[in-house]
């Protein structure tokens, strides 16, 4: 998870290069956050590690991404699929309010 995390700069430079259409800041802020909790929170406490909330941050972060990643690199190649531009723009609605209360326990 820690090498996934690290990769995820990427995903501040992107919008960098133009690469895909969203903002740098919002991606910032997103990978600046995730890195606090799993770098921080979850990597300098040892007792932390074996709580299962830590899976369901990891789920929840992870189920996100299934929708987000395909969209981009559906988007790359000017392909529009209808059902996973609602879901990339749906699902994060109950997905971020449960991540964040998983954060935060």
């Amino acid at each position: 998870m820690y090498f996934c995390q690290m990769m995820a700069v990427l995903e501040v430079i992107n919008p960098l290069l133009g690469l895909v259409k969203t903002g740098a800041f919002p991606a910032m802020i997103q990978v600046a956050g995730r890195n606090v909790i799993l770098f921080v929170v979850f990597g300098s406490l040892d007792e932390m590690q074996n709580k299962p909330v830590v899976f369901f941050v990891f789920y929840l972060w992870s189920t996100i991404e299934i929708f987000r990643y395909p969209f981009y690199m559906l988007a790359c190649i000017s392909t529009e699929w209808k059902m996973l531009t609602w879901l990339r723009y749906t699902i994060w609605i109950p997905l971020y309010p449960l991540g964040v209360i998983a954060e935060g326990w």
